[in-house]
């Protein structure tokens, strides 16, 4: 390619946070550049001469994932979106909703009535654009918002004997 690299495009593609997935086409390969390619997130990398129907396979896969990457990149900015609507209390009650916790809980812990945590929770779910907690909580953890483990009430400790 004229003017750029392939190496010096992948960087232009990463900087520009770019959801598209490449394929690496070389004359000569050797293991750090391999290396270096695959860290940063090339689908595959080919050696000339390569065979057409290796590159072809090699190029749909990528689009695949590139197409992956869009959308889960529409996702986490939707959902960024909509938790950017949320006020601090629906937050709070937001929390405990993932925690598992029943709303008179959240009501003790946020010193609140039930009633105002019933309100509060309908007011996130409508806004999140989701139906169920654990629709919510799968939405959250698709869009990276929410590690899977924090979706997860925290079990009770056993007392030691």
């Amino acid at each position: 390619m004229p003017g750029l690299n392939g190496l010096e495009l992948q960087e232009k593609l990463i900087a520009a946070q770019s959801p598209l997935c490449v394929v690496v086409v070389t004359g000569v390969a050797d293991v750090p550049l391999a290396v270096r390619v695959m860290e940063r997130g090339a689908h595959t990398l080919l050696e000339k001469p390569y065979d057409q129907e290796a590159l072809v396979k090699a190029v749909q896969a990528a689009l695949a994932r590139s197409l992956e990457r869009s959308e889960k990149k529409l996702t986490e900015k939707v959902v960024r979106e909509r938790m950017a609507t949320l006020n601090e209390e629906e937050v709070q009650v937001l929390h405990g909703m993932l925690a598992g916790d029943p709303n008179k809980s959240i009501a003790n812990d946020l010193h609140m009535s039930m009633r105002t945590v019933d309100r509060r929770r309908q007011t996130v779910l409508e806004k999140m654009g989701a139906k169920s907690v654990p629709e919510l909580a799968l939405m959250l953890g698709a869009a990276g918002a929410v590690k899977p483990n924090e979706l997860l009430p925290a079990l009770p400790q056993a007392d030691s004997m």
